[in-house]
């Protein structure tokens, strides 16, 4: 499965810097007061679309538009599923800007941490970065929880 970045394919493969950072992005948003995360936006904030990506790499299999929508969103949710945990609940939309289309993946607070599943990393939200948590970062979430 591919992502669209900026201006190039992201194979949703663990090493991937793209793809590390949508899950740290899914971890972090999970673990503040949640977010959202829009794919098919430069890092620049200029939208670069998804159709194209979307017509190579599921035109073969289904010929409308939402179906290939479909089906890169059950990709993408299973792959962010396999690769977090626990589960937390997310939410997709396309939307259309123009001739851009545009994902946006709406990320809900969890109740609990968060965490990567190869390595147990937790993220949080510093601003507009994602950041590992730190120990202290631990005692303050559990305090004010007690």
């Amino acid at each position: 499965m591919t992502l669209w970045s900026s201006n190039s394919y992201i194979q949703l493969r663990q090493r991937d810097k793209k793809a590390e950072e949508i899950l740290q992005s899914v971890s972090a948003f999970s673990n503040a007061a949640g977010g959202d995360l829009f794919l098919g936006i430069s890092d620049h904030g200029e939208p670069k679309s998804m159709e194209d990506p979307l017509n190579k790499e599921y035109g073969a299999q289904f010929r409308g538009r939402s179906q290939r929508q479909d089906a890169y969103v059950r990709e993408l949710k299973k792959w962010i599923f396999e690769n977090t945990t626990p589960t937390t609940a997310l939410e997709f939309n396309w939307h259309e800007f123009g001739e851009h289309l545009i994902l946006q993946l709406r990320i809900t607070k969890a109740p609990v941490p968060v965490n990567l599943v190869r390595d147990s990393e937790i993220f949080i939200r510093a601003g507009a970065t994602n950041r590992r948590w730190r120990p202290s970062d631990a005692i303050k979430a559990h305090l004010q929880r007690s």
